[in-house]
């Protein structure tokens, strides 16, 4: 996996909002009158998307709902990590991409849209900085002028599985460097993960958006909440002097953190509580309100107070950090380990990422209709 990727001197930003709704936690519970409008404007977004598009970029766009491509998730360039479905934003006229772009809005709060198109615009400004480089010093071993010619918006690519017209199940997702958005679709009940959001840099060091961080909540928040440990619980809570390279339960490794480490939330103060929920609002806030109210209560019904946080790594800013939150239902890691700690991952895992076992009780119950 190449991952030395050359650290740019300029980057576009995020913005925080908060956004909290309310509807069932239990994933095998029917859906609500408000999942159900969610599914259904979710499916009229991808259907209007796809309508716009020439029969050639449709068929690029709509792998079947159990393609291997729906599993094969990345957050790499599409250099290093070819994708075999979906089609390309620079593919696509400015109205198409206006209706993809629509999908998003459907999927995410409005903090989660800004950061994702602040991720994706991130790789605009990357695009020249490396190419300048890379003419001037030459390729590298692991980088050529070909390679970062594929950065920018235009390798993003969105697909959708399945057919949104009908009732059957489906998803959809939105991809590229640094950003995977992965929704299913099963029954009227929807599901918004694995979400990965990446920045580098993770802060602006020059030019007109000097000081701008797209994922500022994500370690702020971190840092916050290490900071009001006592001694005593930061030790507890620390797995490791040195940070991962990245984070652990990435593509391909969902079972990788099979056990809970570090402090639990039934162990802290209630401003310490306090501050664990801020930061895992901060990344379960990225989804549509809906999504994001589901996963919070599926936390609650398993217990608020069996959620664990662990980290390594440093607690002084600007030096490297990795941290988990892991639970019975979710799973959060955070790690800006990469250029002298200017590159920040993060992942979050929920209750039911791609809606895996929302599928298999659909069709232990109408295998007839599987597709």
């Amino acid at each position: 996996m190449r991952r030395s990727y050359v650290a740019a001197s300029s980057v576009a930003a995020g913005i925080v909002l908060t956004v909290v709704a309310i509807f069932g936690a239990d994933r095998s519970a029917p859906a609500t009158e408000a999942s159900i409008d969610l599914d259904a404007r979710m499916r009229q977004t991808a259907a209007s998307f796809l309508a716009s598009l020439s029969p050639d970029l449709r068929d690029r766009a709509t792998p079947a709902l159990d393609s291997p491509a729906r599993t094969s998730w990345h957050y790499l360039p599409v250099w290093a990590h070819p994708r075999d479905a979906g089609v390309m934003l620079g593919d696509l006229s400015d109205e198409q991409r206006v209706a993809a772009y629509r999908m998003l809005e459907i999927g995410l709060s409005d903090r989660g849209y800004l950061k994702a198109a602040g991720i994706v615009h991130l790789d605009d400004i990357l695009r020249p900085i490396v190419i300048e480089f890379l003419e001037r010093e030459g390729e590298q071993e692991d980088l050529g002028l070909d390679d970062a010619r594929q950065f920018g918006s235009d390798f993003y690519l969105v697909a959708v599985f399945g057919d949104p017209t009908g009732q059957d199940p489906w998803g959809w997702r939105f991809e590229g460097h640094h950003l995977s958005l992965n929704f299913t679709s099963v029954d009227g009940l929807v599901v918004g993960t694995p979400t990965f959001m990446g920045s580098n840099p993770a802060r602006i060091q020059a030019g007109p958006e000097a000081g701008w961080r797209v994922l500022a909540g994500e370690e702020d928040l971190g840092r916050a909440f290490l900071a009001s440990l006592a001694p005593d619980e930061r030790s507890a809570a620390r797995i490791a002097a040195a940070t991962p390279a990245d984070i652990m339960a990435g593509p391909g490794a969902k079972d990788r953190l099979s056990s809970l480490e570090g402090v639990t939330a039934s162990g802290l103060r209630p401003d310490q509580r306090s501050l664990l929920r801020n930061l895992i609002e901060q990344y379960v806030g990225n989804l549509h309100g809906e999504l994001a109210a589901a996963e919070l209560a599926a936390m609650e019904a398993e217990g608020f107070g069996n959620v664990h946080f662990a980290w390594a790594g440093s607690t002084a800013a600007g030096e490297l950090l990795y941290y988990r939150v892991h639970g019975p239902t979710l799973l959060i890691e955070f790690d800006n380990t990469l250029n002298s700690a200017n590159h920040i991952h993060t992942i979050f895992r929920g209750r039911d990422d791609l809606g895996m076992d929302l599928l298999k009780q659909h069709y232990e119950s109408s295998p007839h209709h599987r597709k």
